[in-house]
């Protein structure tokens, strides 16, 4: 079982990490569905702030969720690694998690799916949901675009806490501390900010065509499978469409994800600190980074995430919440 702090941990720097990044991931959106190019900044002129905000519920009721799965699957590994050498805990690290890619993504499939769809229309996630239920097969329903979702998160949170790790590590040997003081001391703002800024970016970086294609599976139910979306999207408009939205996806994965690691290791180590807990939880004390790691993957992902979509048409122009 995982330990209340962690999971704690996890939903406040999440959420933190969700509130600054969301405004973000609704130009995204918008540039990824759109039929035509579509520029960031002219998303943003014809946005207000409320409606960067649109579709948040979805993903900041979801953490807990998704944090607490993400956290219980990443120490389960963590727990069993060997972890005699900084290889075998970097290698640990990425398989650790491409499980907790694996096993979230059965609930932030259909919480992508309800924010896609929330963010390009004008209904609640709620009402939403409910139509989605109703005229779309039930469960069935929500759960379209598992398969590409399942494949884009495995990799990327591979990719994350593996970056994440090898960075926070080299970023703290160059301030030539002693391998004791890797293991119990708190790393640095700038170095969590820099390293969870590079992991959030680079893992979305790897699979951001999946996503593309993820997002516009969700929004319009006419795509049989990723084959038939692909080939439709690729003739229609080039291969250039796989990239479309990237860049606000990447400047979105900075502040948010370290965002997240400042928050969560803060919370962490004050644990530690002020209750007294023994380190017997369920991170080891010179996991504590890695722990980090977890929480911004989840909500970029978070969460790593997600990443929605939204009306097939010029449907585009609207923003969220």
């Amino acid at each position: 079982m995982a330990s209340p702090i962690d999971f704690v941990s996890g939903c406040v720097g999440g959420a933190a990490g969700v509130i600054i990044g969301h405004p973000f991931d609704t130009v995204k959106v918008i540039m990824q569905t759109s039929q035509q190019h579509i520029s960031a900044m002219s998303v943003i002129r014809n946005c207000s702030i409320s409606s960067l905000y649109k579709g948040i519920r979805a993903p900041l009721t979801g953490l807990a969720a998704i944090n607490a799965v993400v956290f219980g699957v990443y120490g389960s590994v963590m727990r069993f690694c060997p972890g005699q050498s900084r290889q075998q805990d970097l290698t640990w690290s990425g398989i650790a998690g491409l499980f907790a890619g694996m096993t979230q993504s059965i609930i932030s499939s259909p919480m992508e799916l309800v924010k896609t769809r929330a963010q390009l229309n004008s209904i609640t996630e709620w009402d939403c949901m409910k139509r989605i239920l109703r005229n779309e097969g039930g469960l069935r329903g929500l759960y379209r675009g598992f398969g590409i979702t399942l494949a884009r998160d495995c990799p990327a949170f591979a990719t994350y806490f593996f970056t994440y790790e090898w960075m926070i590590g080299n970023l703290q040997q160059k301030s030539k501390k002693n391998q004791s003081a890797l293991a119990t001391e708190q790393p640095s703002t700038f170095d969590m900010l820099a390293a969870g800024g590079t992991a959030g970016a680079l893992s979305w970086l790897v699979i951001y065509p999946l996503d593309v294609i993820k997002s516009r599976i969700q929004a319009d139910n006419r795509y049989k499978s990723v084959s038939h979306c692909l080939r439709e999207i690729i003739d229609r408009e080039g291969f250039n469409v796989l990239m479309r939205g990237c860049s606000p996806t990447l400047i979105r994965a900075f502040p948010a994800n370290g965002a997240t690691f400042v928050v969560v290791t803060w919370t962490l180590f004050a644990y530690e600190k002020y209750v007294n807990q023994s380190t017997n939880h369920l991170f080891r004390s010179s996991n504590i980074r890695s722990v980090t790691s977890t929480t911004a993957a989840a909500n970029t992902a978070a969460t790593k995430t997600s990443t929605a979509t939204t009306k097939t048409n010029d449907k585009s122009s609207l923003i969220q919440e």
